[in-house]
């Protein structure tokens, strides 16, 4: 029994010894051929020939964010002299990266960048980091450039300036939240900035005023998207107050998918009726608006249409269907007042059918008071 039973010890010492050797030799011979095997190495850049004539570069979700990618990648943004548009949709940027990359573009100063898409990346918050980077960026482009206009400086050809301010900014689904908008903005004061998107960043109220600040001295803007945030009635009045100074570019402004609630809609009525400048295009899709609010908006369709709204969207609120049927009427009204140029978004339900009174002769008296009503509360706030 004991011969038995040591017979099965020194046989599993022995297999145990046979494991451990073959192991030995395994693990030897691996390493001899990891020595062998050439080492990779990381491609070389593009040839500079290509690169020069580059004008538009998409690398929506090619994940850019690795090390080894986003450097490869700022050595050829230095020898891109004709780049116009960037898309960096997607790609796990963060603070680090975004500033190898667009610290590159500054290198290069001879780039036309217009266009700049970074949505959907991990830029983040507060005043340092990714957003301090970005607006950095925008300010020594935009200094760049008025340098290059005022001092002459020109191409080979003497035909255009050797930098060309950035016009469209897409930073969507950043997480920005209220400090990185505000960083942002800082940094938009003296920019050539025409379309801001700034949608999915958990913008609340105390951005607002910053926001509204950078509108003031931002001349030129056209289109700013802040749909899909949390910005209240507070922030919402704040903005409706922006836009009754008639600004004089801004032709759209999104603002679905926030909190404005019934008191920011009424705010947004009080200066739709007094006038909103350049404004052709508003959204309150989809803000919690009920009938004071809906009255409101449409007691102040008509002013809005004669002063050059072109489009109001007001879909997915609270509203009743009488609020709705006002809408539609007023809509109607208006749109005929300035030969079918205005037309109002579609209201869910409400907005399946035209507003037709011969149809619907029984439904007058209810609108009529709605449209009465929104008139009076729009007016004791004129």
């Amino acid at each position: 029994g004991e011969g038995d039973g040591g017979g099965e010890g020194g046989g599993g010492g022995a297999g145990g010894d046979d494991i451990t050797q073959g192991d030995d030799i395994t693990q030897h011979e691996t390493e001899a051929v990891e020595e062998s095997a050439p080492k990779k190495k990381a491609p070389p850049p593009p040839p500079k020939n290509k690169l020069c004539k580059l004008t538009h570069l998409d690398l929506a979700g090619c994940g850019m964010g690795r090390r080894d990618r986003y450097a490869l990648l700022a050595l050829c943004l230095e020898a891109c002299p004709r780049l116009n548009h960037l898309d960096l949709s997607s790609n796990d940027l963060g603070a680090e990266s975004c500033n190898a990359l667009l610290s590159a573009l500054l290198r290069n100063h001879k780039h036309r960048l217009e266009v700049l898409r970074l949505a959907g990346n991990s830029i983040g918050g507060g005043g340092v980091g990714g957003p301090g980077v970005i607006a950095s960026f925008i300010e020594f482009g935009t200094r760049s450039a008025k340098n290059a206009e005022s001092g002459g400086g020109k191409d080979g050809g003497g035909m255009q300036p050797r930098v060309t301010p950035l016009r469209r900014l897409d930073l969507r689904a950043n997480s920005l939240g209220d400090g990185g908008a505000r960083t942002i903005m800082m940094g938009l004061h003296a920019s050539a900035i025409t379309h801001l998107y700034l949608s999915e960043n958990s913008i609340g109220d105390s951005a607002v005023p910053h926001i509204v600040e950078a509108l003031g001295k931002m001349r030129q803007i056209e289109t700013l998207d802040l749909s899909y945030n949390d910005i209240g009635p507070q922030g919402g009045n704040l903005l409706a107050v922006c836009l009754s100074n008639k600004h004089p570019t801004l032709g759209r402004l999104d603002l679905s998918w926030n909190k404005l609630g019934t008191k920011g809609a009424v705010a947004f009525a009080v200066c739709l009726r007094k006038g909103t400048g350049a404004l052709g295009e508003l959204n309150l899709g989809s803000n919690d608006i009920g009938d004071v609010g809906g009255g409101a908006l449409a007691a102040a369709v008509s002013d809005a249409a004669r002063g050059g709204l072109r489009i109001l969207r007001i879909d997915n609120n609270v509203f009743t269907s009488a609020v709705g049927r006002a809408l539609l009427r007023a809509a109607a009204q208006a749109s005929e007042s300035v030969g079918g140029r205005f037309r109002l978004g579609r209201l869910g339900s409400h907005g399946l059918e035209k507003y037709d009174p011969a149809r619907n002769p029984a439904d007058d008296d209810d609108t009529d008071a709605v449209l009465k009503g929104g008139k009076a509360i729009s007016a004791g706030l004129l």
